[in-house]
Protein backbone atom coordinates (compact mmCIF):
# COMPACT_ATOMS: atom_id res chain seq x y z
CA UNK A 1 0.00 0.00 0.00
CA UNK A 2 1.14 3.53 -0.85
CA UNK A 3 0.09 6.65 1.01
CA UNK A 4 -0.30 9.59 -1.38
CA UNK A 5 -0.33 13.12 0.07
CA UNK A 6 -1.15 16.48 -1.49
CA UNK A 7 -0.06 19.43 0.68
CA UNK A 8 -1.59 22.70 -0.48
CA UNK A 9 -1.40 26.22 0.88
CA UNK A 10 -4.37 25.78 3.21
CA UNK A 11 -5.25 22.07 3.25
CA UNK A 12 -3.67 18.64 3.28
CA UNK A 13 -5.30 15.82 1.30
CA UNK A 14 -4.40 12.16 1.25
CA UNK A 15 -5.53 8.75 0.04
CA UNK A 16 -4.15 5.24 -0.06
CA UNK A 17 -3.32 3.41 -3.26
CA UNK A 18 -3.47 -0.37 -3.23
CA UNK A 19 -4.14 -3.11 -5.80
CA UNK A 20 -4.56 -0.54 -8.56
CA UNK A 21 -7.24 1.38 -6.67
CA UNK A 22 -7.09 4.90 -5.27
CA UNK A 23 -8.92 5.09 -1.97
CA UNK A 24 -11.27 7.78 -0.73
CA UNK A 25 -9.68 11.17 -0.25
CA UNK A 26 -9.41 12.72 3.21
CA UNK A 27 -9.07 16.49 3.59
CA UNK A 28 -8.07 18.65 6.56
CA UNK A 29 -7.22 22.33 6.98
CA UNK A 30 -3.68 22.66 8.33
CA UNK A 31 -3.63 26.30 9.44
CA UNK A 32 -0.08 26.72 8.08
CA UNK A 33 1.15 24.45 10.88
CA UNK A 34 3.02 21.29 9.76
CA UNK A 35 2.34 19.62 13.11
CA UNK A 36 -1.41 19.95 12.56
CA UNK A 37 -1.05 18.55 9.05
CA UNK A 38 1.00 15.54 10.14
CA UNK A 39 -1.12 14.82 13.22
CA UNK A 40 -4.36 14.89 11.21
CA UNK A 41 -2.94 12.39 8.79
CA UNK A 42 -1.45 10.11 11.45
CA UNK A 43 -4.78 10.03 13.30
CA UNK A 44 -6.36 8.61 10.14
CA UNK A 45 -3.72 6.05 9.12
CA UNK A 46 -4.16 2.75 10.94
CA UNK A 47 -1.70 0.57 9.00
CA UNK A 48 1.79 1.81 8.07
CA UNK A 49 2.15 2.06 4.27
CA UNK A 50 5.02 0.57 2.33
CA UNK A 51 5.76 3.97 0.78
CA UNK A 52 4.73 7.60 1.16
CA UNK A 53 4.77 9.98 -1.82
CA UNK A 54 4.10 13.69 -1.35
CA UNK A 55 3.18 16.59 -3.62
CA UNK A 56 3.98 19.75 -1.66
CA UNK A 57 3.42 23.38 -2.61
CA UNK A 58 3.37 24.77 0.95
CA UNK A 59 7.12 25.45 0.92
CA UNK A 60 10.15 23.19 1.45
CA UNK A 61 10.37 23.67 5.22
CA UNK A 62 6.69 22.86 5.72
CA UNK A 63 6.97 19.71 3.61
CA UNK A 64 10.15 18.55 5.30
CA UNK A 65 8.67 18.96 8.77
CA UNK A 66 5.58 16.97 7.82
CA UNK A 67 7.75 14.28 6.22
CA UNK A 68 10.01 14.06 9.28
CA UNK A 69 7.07 13.51 11.61
CA UNK A 70 5.47 10.93 9.32
CA UNK A 71 8.73 9.11 8.67
CA UNK A 72 9.65 8.92 12.34
CA UNK A 73 6.21 7.76 13.47
CA UNK A 74 5.51 5.26 10.69
CA UNK A 75 9.12 4.22 10.04
CA UNK A 76 8.59 4.65 6.30
CA UNK A 77 10.61 6.46 3.64
CA UNK A 78 8.92 9.65 2.45
CA UNK A 79 9.49 10.76 -1.14
CA UNK A 80 8.60 14.04 -2.83
CA UNK A 81 7.31 14.30 -6.38
CA UNK A 82 8.86 17.00 -8.58
CA UNK A 83 7.98 18.60 -11.88
CA UNK A 84 9.71 16.95 -14.82
CA UNK A 85 10.74 17.97 -18.31
CA UNK A 86 8.72 15.14 -19.80
CA UNK A 87 6.61 12.19 -18.70
CA UNK A 88 5.16 9.94 -21.37
CA UNK A 89 3.61 12.17 -24.02
CA UNK A 90 3.33 15.17 -21.67
CA UNK A 91 6.05 17.77 -22.29
CA UNK A 92 6.61 20.65 -19.89
CA UNK A 93 6.53 24.13 -21.49
CA UNK A 94 8.43 25.94 -18.74
CA UNK A 95 11.89 27.25 -19.59
CA UNK A 96 13.01 25.73 -16.29
CA UNK A 97 10.79 22.68 -15.84
CA UNK A 98 11.61 22.42 -12.13
CA UNK A 99 9.93 25.78 -11.46
CA UNK A 100 6.48 24.57 -12.50
CA UNK A 101 4.37 23.87 -9.41
CA UNK A 102 4.32 20.13 -8.80
CA UNK A 103 0.56 20.17 -8.24
CA UNK A 104 0.06 21.61 -11.72
CA UNK A 105 2.40 19.02 -13.24
CA UNK A 106 0.64 16.13 -11.54
CA UNK A 107 -2.81 17.44 -12.48
CA UNK A 108 -1.75 17.64 -16.12
CA UNK A 109 -0.17 14.19 -15.94
CA UNK A 110 -3.45 12.69 -14.74
CA UNK A 111 -5.56 14.63 -17.26
CA UNK A 112 -3.37 13.67 -20.22
CA UNK A 113 -3.45 10.03 -19.12
CA UNK A 114 -7.25 10.10 -18.99
CA UNK A 115 -8.04 12.06 -22.16
CA UNK A 116 -6.62 11.79 -25.68
CA UNK A 117 -7.98 15.24 -26.58
CA UNK A 118 -6.59 18.67 -25.82
CA UNK A 119 -7.24 19.59 -22.19
CA UNK A 120 -7.62 22.72 -20.13
CA UNK A 121 -6.66 21.79 -16.57
CA UNK A 122 -8.10 24.03 -13.85
CA UNK A 123 -7.14 23.81 -10.18
CA UNK A 124 -9.37 26.19 -8.23
CA UNK A 125 -8.04 26.68 -4.74
CA UNK A 126 -6.41 29.54 -2.82
CA UNK A 127 -5.12 30.49 -6.24
CA UNK A 128 -6.59 29.39 -9.55
CA UNK A 129 -4.22 27.76 -12.01
CA UNK A 130 -5.09 27.06 -15.63
CA UNK A 131 -2.87 24.93 -17.85
CA UNK A 132 -3.37 24.16 -21.53
CA UNK A 133 -2.20 20.91 -23.07
CA UNK A 134 -2.50 20.10 -26.78
CA UNK A 135 -3.78 16.70 -27.93
CA UNK A 136 -0.20 15.59 -28.69
CA UNK A 137 0.83 16.22 -25.06
CA UNK A 138 2.57 19.57 -25.56
CA UNK A 139 2.04 21.79 -22.53
CA UNK A 140 1.26 25.20 -24.03
CA UNK A 141 1.76 27.13 -20.79
CA UNK A 142 -0.69 28.42 -18.25
CA UNK A 143 -2.08 31.12 -16.01
CA UNK A 144 -2.13 31.80 -12.28
CA UNK A 145 -4.64 34.19 -10.75
CA UNK A 146 -6.01 34.80 -7.26
CA UNK A 147 -8.72 32.45 -6.07
CA UNK A 148 -12.27 33.61 -5.41
CA UNK A 149 -11.73 34.40 -1.74
CA UNK A 150 -8.34 36.02 -2.32
CA UNK A 151 -9.80 38.35 -4.94
CA UNK A 152 -12.68 39.17 -2.62
CA UNK A 153 -10.28 40.06 0.21
CA UNK A 154 -8.12 42.15 -2.12
CA UNK A 155 -11.12 44.29 -3.08
CA UNK A 156 -12.80 44.56 0.32
CA UNK A 157 -9.83 44.59 2.68
CA UNK A 158 -8.67 48.19 2.40
CA UNK A 159 -10.67 50.05 -0.22
CA UNK A 160 -12.80 52.61 1.57
CA UNK A 161 -16.46 52.29 0.65
CA UNK A 162 -16.01 48.79 -0.82
CA UNK A 163 -14.91 47.60 2.61
CA UNK A 164 -17.68 49.53 4.38
CA UNK A 165 -20.44 48.37 2.04
CA UNK A 166 -19.47 44.68 2.25
CA UNK A 167 -18.80 44.36 5.97
CA UNK A 168 -20.15 41.06 7.23
CA UNK A 169 -20.93 39.77 3.75
CA UNK A 170 -19.61 36.53 2.30
CA UNK A 171 -17.76 36.20 -1.05
CA UNK A 172 -20.27 33.54 -2.12
CA UNK A 173 -20.06 34.34 -5.82
CA UNK A 174 -23.15 32.24 -6.56
CA UNK A 175 -24.22 34.03 -9.72
CA UNK A 176 -22.93 35.80 -12.80
CA UNK A 177 -25.88 38.21 -12.83
CA UNK A 178 -25.11 41.90 -12.40
CA UNK A 179 -24.90 42.66 -8.67
CA UNK A 180 -27.65 44.67 -6.99
CA UNK A 181 -25.49 45.68 -4.05
CA UNK A 182 -21.75 46.08 -3.55
CA UNK A 183 -21.19 42.60 -2.12
CA UNK A 184 -22.98 40.98 -5.06
CA UNK A 185 -21.16 43.16 -7.57
CA UNK A 186 -17.79 42.07 -6.20
CA UNK A 187 -18.69 38.42 -5.62
CA UNK A 188 -20.26 37.96 -9.04
CA UNK A 189 -17.48 39.93 -10.71
CA UNK A 190 -14.79 37.78 -9.11
CA UNK A 191 -16.57 34.61 -10.24
CA UNK A 192 -17.07 36.03 -13.72
CA UNK A 193 -13.40 36.89 -14.09
CA UNK A 194 -12.33 33.32 -13.31
CA UNK A 195 -14.97 31.73 -15.55
CA UNK A 196 -14.22 34.09 -18.44
CA UNK A 197 -10.52 33.20 -18.48
CA UNK A 198 -11.27 29.47 -18.32
CA UNK A 199 -13.70 29.74 -21.24
CA UNK A 200 -11.26 31.89 -23.22
CA UNK A 201 -8.50 29.33 -22.67
CA UNK A 202 -10.77 26.51 -23.74
CA UNK A 203 -11.71 28.38 -26.90
CA UNK A 204 -8.03 28.81 -27.75
CA UNK A 205 -7.42 25.05 -27.84
CA UNK A 206 -7.56 23.35 -31.24
CA UNK A 207 -10.71 21.27 -31.75
CA UNK A 208 -9.18 18.73 -34.16
CA UNK A 209 -9.43 15.89 -31.65
CA UNK A 210 -11.91 17.44 -29.25
CA UNK A 211 -11.15 19.33 -26.08
CA UNK A 212 -12.25 19.09 -22.47
CA UNK A 213 -11.90 21.14 -19.31
CA UNK A 214 -10.80 19.17 -16.25
CA UNK A 215 -11.53 20.91 -12.95
CA UNK A 216 -10.19 20.14 -9.49
CA UNK A 217 -9.58 22.04 -6.25
CA UNK A 218 -11.54 23.21 -3.24
CA UNK A 219 -13.49 25.86 -5.14
CA UNK A 220 -14.33 23.64 -8.10
CA UNK A 221 -17.98 23.28 -7.10
CA UNK A 222 -18.37 27.06 -6.85
CA UNK A 223 -17.10 27.53 -10.39
CA UNK A 224 -18.41 24.52 -12.32
CA UNK A 225 -22.13 25.49 -12.46
CA UNK A 226 -21.20 28.72 -14.23
CA UNK A 227 -18.89 27.34 -16.94
CA UNK A 228 -20.41 27.06 -20.42
CA UNK A 229 -17.95 24.39 -21.56
CA UNK A 230 -17.72 20.60 -21.61
CA UNK A 231 -15.96 19.61 -18.41
CA UNK A 232 -15.14 16.82 -16.02
CA UNK A 233 -14.81 17.30 -12.27
CA UNK A 234 -11.90 15.27 -10.85
CA UNK A 235 -11.57 16.07 -7.12
CA UNK A 236 -8.57 13.73 -6.73
CA UNK A 237 -6.71 14.86 -9.84
CA UNK A 238 -3.40 15.65 -8.11
CA UNK A 239 -3.48 12.35 -6.23
CA UNK A 240 -4.25 10.58 -9.52
CA UNK A 241 -1.13 12.23 -10.90
CA UNK A 242 0.90 10.96 -7.93
CA UNK A 243 -0.17 7.42 -8.85
CA UNK A 244 1.35 7.94 -12.31
CA UNK A 245 4.44 9.88 -11.26
CA UNK A 246 7.79 8.11 -11.43
CA UNK A 247 11.26 9.61 -10.80
CA UNK A 248 13.39 10.33 -13.85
Amino acid sequence: MKLLIDIGNTRIKWATYSDGQLGEEEIRAHGSDPRIAATALLDDVSDPPAEILVANVAGPEFGERVAAQLGATLDVRVGFATSQKRAGRLRNAYRDHAKLGVDRWLAMLAAVDRFSSAVCVVDAGSAVTIDLVAADGDHLGGYILPGLDMMWRALTGDTGDLERFTEGDSPAGVSLAPGRDTAEAIGHGVLGAVCALIERCTGALAEDNGRVVVVTGGDAERIIPHLAVELEHRPQLVLEGLVLWAPR
